[in-house]
């Protein structure tokens, strides 16, 4: 089973590899000024898609908050790449960084592979806690696969869990992970999946035509979190200029809202 787990893992790992940017991160930020909130994305192509570090930062600027924003996010990596990538590091000690989020893939849905993971994000704790020991690090919970996870068995049977079921083992897994690590949870995979019960026609428009990439809707919901992990307040109506209907955004701010402030323990997420 592990062996299957492991290779499945690194061929979710390729899928999200494709259409990558392999320049993107070569992007120049300009510096923050001071009394400005210094936030980090550490991940690959499932965070920058749609330049979600973007819509985030707008959405943060429109509700009045001053935000500093980069991201190292080659397309393809794992948490583990970024635990010994000298640019990773490098990017760590660049600020004092407020936030930094770790956005790994599905790994977490997988019990064999918990003790790595944790081993992977205590790794690059270490980094961000020795450059600044007042850091929250936020664990990202991944959205899953549109279509669920089909895998085969050491006996040789062919598994298959649906969007729902997968989402579950995702859950359970970041829990634990979370808990064992001390860090904050993002429940992306949570939001979506409660749009997705209110409205089960919006899970073709999150996902993009791959099955695994957000299209922009599902990016927005990710900046969304992000937003009400960090401040843990309310959107409301924060209307932005984007390819979204403004009722779909109140709908997704509503939703986010609900999932994240109403579980602020269960997200590890109290002062």
């Amino acid at each position: 089973m592990k062996k299957n787990i492991i290779n499945l893992v690194l061929f979710y790992l390729i899928i999200i590899n494709i259409g990558c940017d392999p320049n993107f991160n070569n992007q120049e930020t300009p510096e923050p000024v001071n009394n400005t909130i210094k936030i980090l994305f550490i991940g690959n192509s499932l965070t920058y898609s749609n330049n979600m570090p973007k819509i985030f930062e707008e959405l943060s600027l429109n509700s009045g908050k001053e935000v500093y924003v980069d991201q190292i996010t080659p397309g393809g990596v794992s948490l583990g790449f970024h635990s010994t990538n000298v640019e990773t590091i490098n990017k760590i000690n660049e600020q004092k960084w407020d936030y930094v989020i770790l956005q790994s893939s599905d790994i977490s849905a997988f019990f064999d592979l918990y003790d790595h993971e944790i081993r992977i994000i205590n790794k690059l704790k270490n980094h961000i806690k020795k450059n600044n020991n007042e850091t929250k690090i936020i664990y990202m919970m991944v959205s899953g696969l549109r279509d669920g996870w089909t895998g085969r068995e050491l006996n040789g049977e062919i598994v298959h869990y649906t969007y729902k079921q997968y989402m579950k083992m995702i859950y359970d897994g970041t829990i634990y992970i979370a808990n064992q690590c001390d860090v904050i949870i993002s429940p992306i995979g949570i939001a979506w999946e409660k749009v997705i019960d209110e409205k089960s026609e919006m899970k073709i428009k999150l996902f993009d035509t791959d099955g695994a990439h957000p299209a922009l809707y599902g990016s927005y919901i990710v900046a969304c979190t992000y937003f009400s992990t960090f401040f843990s307040e309310e959107l409301n109506n924060t209307i932005q200029s984007i390819d979204i209907p403004d009722n779909i955004q109140n709908f997704f701010q509503f939703i986010v809202n609900s999932v994240v402030l109403n579980n602020l323990e269960l997200w590890n997420n109290v002062n």
